[in-house]
């Protein structure tokens, strides 16, 4: 007999708290685990929201959105449910919509993280950085241990001409994650004259970083090492087809082989995945294709 959703879910926890590192795979015990979770209540708003989740992991925007709207109407006060459109508004480039549904998941939950997040995120995009601090800030105020923020806030003071406080939350970072794999290709992008090194203390951290093997790929393919950057790109095709990273860097490949075409299919793939990855636009416009 298959296991109950209660019993499946644990199996999963035990799963992750085995510690596995393997990107892709931890990407897809978060999938399963949205999905059983949404047959796992009786609490409509909350199967709903799960639901959502579930579509917006595996990249159905317009069917999470549905069902994070499906979240709300069986529950008007669902901050989680607002900070969900939220985000789906952001990936599918509707940024006013976004701020709304991120500002109304705050009138609900005034220290919710992740909706400072990503209204940090969105300010980041269309340039006003000062408000992206600000955001990124009160995000870090109430979650003060989540290293993905500590690094946008460091990336962020970098390009605000605020090396010094970024080098000072870096050397924090450093001591208090010193293993951790994503520290290190977070640092490559904050300083790139040091990538290679960084890039190679991430991958020896995590062998399975897959953005640290895609940046690895790039910077071959900057030094004129082609056959190199396609065998490390082919390192990532094996356990991350959904990387909007990989395809970019798949373009770049085709493009230096002069197959212009090839190249227009794979940057268009990784604006599919996603449609704010301006370096994939901005290759696709040079193509005039």
């Amino acid at each position: 007999m298959p296991p109950k959703p209660g019993e499946s879910l644990k199996i999963l926890e035990k799963i992750q708290e085995a510690g596995y590192s393997i990107e892709k795979f931890s990407n897809s015990i978060e999938i399963q685990k949205e999905y059983i979770l949404s047959f796992s209540t009786n609490n409509i708003a909350k199967s709903k929201y799960h639901l959502a989740n579930y579509f917006y992991l595996i990249g159905e925007y317009n069917r999470a959105l549905k069902e994070a709207n499906n979240s709300l109407l069986a529950k008007k006060k669902n901050y989680e449910a607002y900070a969900l459109v939220g985000i789906i508004q952001t990936r599918l480039g509707d940024y006013t919509k976004a701020k709304e549904a991120l500002n109304k998941a705050l009138t609900y939950n005034k220290k919710y993280a992740l909706a400072f997040e990503w209204l940090g995120y969105i300010e980041k995009l269309t340039g006003t950085y000062e408000n992206a601090l600000s955001y990124y800030n009160q995000a870090l105020k109430y979650d003060k241990n989540n290293l993905k923020l500590s690094l946008e806030l460091a990336k962020l003071l970098n390009l605000t001409d605020n090396e010094s406080r970024a080098k000072e939350i870096c050397a924090n970072l450093i001591l208090k994650y010193p293993e951790s794999s994503e520290l290190f290709y977070a640092l490559s992008e904050i300083y790139p004259q040091n990538q290679y090194e960084y890039l190679r203390q991430s991958l020896s951290l995590n062998a399975f970083n897959n953005n640290s093997w895609i940046d690895y790929a790039q910077l071959s393919l900057w030094q004129g090492h082609i056959e190199e950057a396609e065998k490390y790109l082919r390192t990532v095709k094996v356990t991350d087809k959904e990387n909007y990273k990989y395809y970019y860097v798949e373009g770049l490949i085709n493009k230096q082989l002069g197959d212009n075409t090839a190249a227009g299919v794979s940057f268009k793939k990784s604006l599919k995945l996603n449609p704010n990855y301006t370096p994939a636009q901005k290759e696709l416009n040079t193509l005039n294709l």
